[in-house]
């Protein structure tokens, strides 16, 4: 389920199984995942963020200190970080109930965005990966078009 964050036009997930679940690129107003989890009986066991949140403020940790979850970051953005946290690495596995997720490094917005692949069908760009007529490339400064294998659609 994806969740609209109004004021900044970004999407954070709630992705759900059995009685299991995974929010990823939590808004800074936690209690919205908190209320949904609770209203489809859903535990939350794990928060993920995409990338590091410059542009908002990231709830990921302290929803996953509400909920008692894991907090993971991308390995390749939390060197040196304040908080505690868990890696994301490149083709990491995780299972709920009859979901299955894979982490997929999408480096680009920032060098260690990662995006999540659900069940082999649903690829989850994480925060500013994708834009209308544009892509959240900052490493090609302008050029995406025709930059680098990348191409935007009109």
């Amino acid at each position: 389920m994806a969740l609209n964050t109004l004021s900044k036009g970004c999407l954070s997930y709630l992705i759900a199984s059995s009685d299991q679940g995974i929010v990823v690129d939590a808004g800074r107003h936690t209690e919205v995942y908190i209320s949904l989890a609770k209203q489809l009986g859903v535990r939350i066991q794990h928060v993920l963020d995409t990338h590091l949140h410059a542009d908002h403020i990231s709830g990921g940790f302290a929803l996953a200190e509400k909920t008692g979850a894991k907090y993971w970051m991308s390995a390749g953005e939390s060197r040196g970080g304040p908080r505690a946290h868990l890696a994301l690495q490149d083709g990491m596995r995780f299972e709920m109930g009859s979901i299955r997720t894979q982490v997929i490094a999408l480096p680009g917005h920032t060098p260690g965005s990662v995006g999540l692949w659900v069940d082999e069908q649903y690829l989850i760009c994480g925060g500013d990966t994708l834009f209308v007529q544009g892509i959240g490339r900052s490493d090609l400064g302008g050029h995406a078009e025709g930059g680098r294998g990348c191409s935007i659609a009109r």
